[in-house]
């Protein structure tokens, strides 16, 4: 993201300063997040206004290298009225934020336009300077803490995940990052596909995990409660996971360099590798680079930290900010979570959607928001026909690609006793049960609904 053999800025040539900035945008280009991307390609395609507009977003948000950017695009008078003060006074807060390229400019500039700027310096840096953005946006990280309100999950039987068969019939490796809630009896539920290399291959072996590990689950006052945990596997051939630090420096090296997609992976597998396992609170202050900087999966981890005081103090204005970036960027699990959010204290969240909205657009790739989507439209209080019949036919698609999943059993239960099809709503309920009791659920919810569906009720109202 810096570009090689700066220019020096003090008198610089139209030509020199083009180049700069054109050497900066192509470096943003292959690794860096949507929002850079979407600036750089403007760019380079002459848009300028889009390329300011992207560039302005994140530097308004404290990202150095977008801050750097727009300061040359001030500098140059492209996409915005010329202006070398303002050009200058970005500069700064790019430099104060140890940007190298920044550093070097503004001391470059500053015997020029430090004493014309200092109006506008002190603007932006109230506004936008690193300081400002800490307070209003960013987490009080606690050291060496994994949640600040909570004791952590804690994995206490661990099977050795079987390396999938058609995988070694290809002679494929990978990797897959994947989150998951933990219930309050200690099984894994709910599992998201964050990134993969190729989840289909996979997913059968996170599948096992699903059934077979157990957890101590977090504990709030003394009460087991719900919480997320997420884990980064990589799959390769005869121990080569001993090759692991390489890949690890390799991992962190990018990240230091101001990578935004290795940032978000090295927090991921820093916290979630079994042979490293630091605290959340360690992995943090690299989702917030990445956040920073626009990457869309990093501002998710990053609302859901400040929502459940993972690795910090709990904030759930600052979270619902994040969420929302994330949310508009397209990332279903973060859909997911603003859906549940909503429906439990709409208030604070200033959103033109509803939960239901939030939840069909998540649906088309995310498995726990289909379910949640069924199990609102079947449940609610206002359910009508035809939220009904949605609910079934999501329902019986869930449980068509996942025949095995008693959650998926349940939204589909609950869905055709909201239809009034009783007799199929215990058979699948029944089902539900045997299922969960194999991985050891806690029963006492399910067999709650079942006893509804025999007495031809509906379920309504919340389902575990």
């Amino acid at each position: 993201m810096i570009p090689s053999n700066r220019p020096r800025l003090a008198k610089p040539s139209l030509t020199a300063l083009h180049a700069a900035v054109t050497a900066a945008l192509v470096l943003l280009s292959a690794p860096a997040p949507a929002d850079l991307n979407t600036a750089a390609s403007a760019y380079e395609a002459g848009d300028l206004q889009t390329a300011q507009r992207e560039f302005r977003s994140l530097a308004e948000l404290g990202d150095p290298v977008a801050q750097y950017n727009l300061g040359i695009l001030y500098l140059r008078g492209e996409g915005v009225r010329k202006s070398a003060a303002t050009g200058y006074a970005w500069l700064k807060l790019a430099a104060d934020a140890k940007h190298p390229a920044a550093m070097r400019s503004e001391a470059e500039l500053r015997p020029i336009y430090a004493e014309d700027a200092a109006a506008i310096v002190a603007d932006l840096e109230a506004r936008f300077g690193l300081a400002h953005v800490r307070e209003s946006r960013l987490p009080e990280i606690l050291p060496n803490c994994e949640y600040s309100e909570r004791t952590p999950a804690r994995l206490v039987k661990q099977t050795r995940v079987a390396y999938p068969l058609d995988a070694e019939y290809r002679g494929a490796e990978g990797w897959m990052t994947v989150e998951f809630s933990i219930a309050p009896d200690g099984t894994a539920r709910h599992y998201t596909v964050l990134s993969s290399n190729a989840p289909d291959l996979w997913r059968g072996a996170i599948e096992q995990v699903m059934r077979e590990w157990r957890w101590e689950p977090a504990m709030r006052a003394g009460v087991p409660v719900w919480s997320r945990q997420g884990t980064h596997f990589r799959f390769d051939f005869e121990g080569k996971n001993l090759q692991l630090a390489t890949w690890i420096a390799g991992v962190k090296t990018k990240a230091e360099a101001g990578d935004p997609m290795q940032q978000y992976l090295y927090a991921v597998v820093l916290n979630g590798h079994p042979q490293l396992k630091r605290p959340w609170s360690d992995a943090l202050p690299w989702i917030e680079k990445a956040a920073l900087s626009g990457f869309a999966l990093a501002e998710y981890h990053l609302g859901m930290s400040l929502l459940d005081g993972r690795g910090c103090t709990a904030d759930r204005d600052k979270a619902l900010y994040w969420l929302q970036r994330a949310a508009a960027k397209g990332v279903a699990e973060a859909q997911y979570i603003l859906a549940l959010e909503m429906t439990e204290d709409p208030a604070p969240i200033r959103m033109s959607t509803t939960p239901i909205d939030l939840l069909r657009k998540a649906s088309g790739t995310h498995r726990p928001a289909s379910l949640a989507l069924a199990r609102a439209l079947a449940t609610g209080p206002q359910a009508t026909a035809a939220s009904t019949a949605e609910a079934v036919s999501l329902s019986a698609a869930a449980l068509k690609s996942d025949p095995r999943n008693p959650s998926a059993m349940e939204a589909h239960a609950a869905a055709l006793a909201a239809a009034g099809r009783f007799d199929a709503a215990v058979e699948h309920q029944s089902r539900a049960v045997k299922f969960a009791e194999a991985r050891g659920w806690d029963l006492q919810p399910l067999q709650r609904r079942l006893a509804t569906y025999q007495r031809g009720e509906p379920w309504r109202g919340p389902m575990d």
